[in-house]
């Protein structure tokens, strides 16, 4: 793994890997949590205009060489920042950064797309408010977050777009598409000094901009409170938010081992518990959402409304044999073979080990596979046992019930 900061501030990182294969990302730190003052959903539709062609090629010509190499293109907005991957095979990888470069840096946002793009959004919105889980993730924020709860959609709102025009987009490119705020991440068998000579002539100007970083997100005060929210699907859904370690936190591997203890797989203790046992429910899941100081632990589950009382007590139940009963060795090794597969799996994909230095990029110390996989590797059961007392407590859960009308 090696780094670079050129002198107009941007980041230049490379994974050298033996593969035919490169993937290219570019994260521009800016999004959804970034928009104050701003319409909410800018970001992501930022994102689409970035894609319409730039000052010296034509979307149609970006797409159409790409697609000629065999390689992809695509963009994705989250929270905190705005990506642009390019997927190609090495021996195009020159032609690929060329047009994802050029994507970044020389988009042209022409205004005549704006219209289409807008309509293309709220489709997505639309789509979006019929999936049943989306709805259930935005109630959790509404309820979680103090603050503007519209901009955990990401996405926006109708109303919110309908805001957007030319003059907004182009203020708010200019004042967070600025190299010091933009890393290149590389994976793939290309030589670091190869990535780093390609900017020799690239004019990308610094920016004399200074941006104060965020602050974390104000959360209401947690106390185990229920929620309900009523929705027009046919399922009822259950749900538990929980305030759960960051990446930076001494805990968080051991909080992702016990997310795979408790919900990976037919033989984890919810679904053997929750469903094969008691028959509860449809189906189960946890996942763990990055935020800026800590992370956000959730469990949701996919049942009949008057099943909630009960899964809400066998679940509690689970948690806290955690924080009183030290694991078997036989599942701690479980769940240690678990992450490790997940970890060489990953390696296995340039666009896969590229998101995961973006995301330690982002969050973290960039780590090494191997390193984190023996960082879990030295996991105790007592390690798992601790982060259950420090994380599963009843100041720290917020419940959500979605309940068909």
């Amino acid at each position: 793994m090696n780094k670079t900061v050129l002198s107009n501030g941007m980041t230049i990182i490379t994974n050298k890997v033996s593969s035919k294969i490169v993937a290219l990302e570019y994260v521009v730190q800016v999004g959804a949590f970034h928009e104050e003052g701003y319409p909410f959903g800018i970001s992501h539709f930022l994102e689409h205009m970035m894609l319409n062609g730039t000052t010296s090629r034509s979307k149609e010509d970006i797409f159409n060489t790409i697609q000629y190499l065999g390689g992809d293109i695509d963009a994705n907005t989250s929270f905190y920042s705005t990506n642009y991957q390019c997927t190609i095979m090495k021996k195009f990888w020159k032609d690929g950064l060329e047009m994802v470069s050029d994507i970044v840096w020389n988009a042209a946002v022409p205004e005549g797309e704006i219209e289409k793009e807008r309509k293309v959004i709220e489709q997505e919105i639309k789509m979006l408010s019929d999936d049943p889980i989306n709805h259930l993730q935005e109630g959790i924020f509404a309820n979680l977050f103090k603050d503007n709860p519209e901009k955990y959609t990401v996405i926006g709102t109708v109303d919110s777009i309908s805001g957007i025009n030319k003059t907004r987009l182009d203020a708010y490119r200019a004042q967070f598409y600025t190299p010091d705020r933009v890393a290149l991440v590389v994976s793939g068998d290309i030589e670091h000094s190869e990535i780093v000579s390609f900017f020799d002539n690239y004019d990308i100007q610094a920016s004399s901009k200074h941006i104060e970083e965020l602050l974390p997100e104000a959360v209401n005060t947690l106390g185990s409170e229920t929620y309900a929210i009523r929705s027009d699907f046919d399922q009822g859904y259950f749900s538990c938010a929980m305030i759960a370690p960051s990446r930076q936190s001494e805990d968080y591997y051991a909080f992702q081992l016990i997310i795979n203890l408790l919900s990976e797989g037919l033989s984890s203790r919810l679904y053997r518990k929750l469903r094969e046992e008691l028959g509860l429910l449809y189906g189960l899941g946890m996942q763990y959402l990055e935020l800026k100081d800590n992370g956000l632990g959730l469990f949701i589950a996919i049942t009949a409304a008057e099943n909630f009382a009960e899964v809400k007590a066998n679940f509690i139940e689970e948690l806290n044999k955690l924080k009183e009963q030290l694991i078997s060795d036989y599942e701690l090794q479980q769940i240690k073979n678990v992450a490790t597969y997940h970890l060489y799996s990953v390696s296995e994909s340039m666009a896969d080990l590229n998101e995961k230095i973006v995301t330690d990029h982002m969050f973290a110390e960039i780590e090494d596979i191997e390193d984190t996989i023996q960082t879990i590797s030295s996991i105790t059961a007592n390690d798992i046992m601790n982060c259950a007392n420090r994380y599963f407590v009843k100041s720290n859960y917020m419940f959500v019930e979605m309940i068909p009308e």
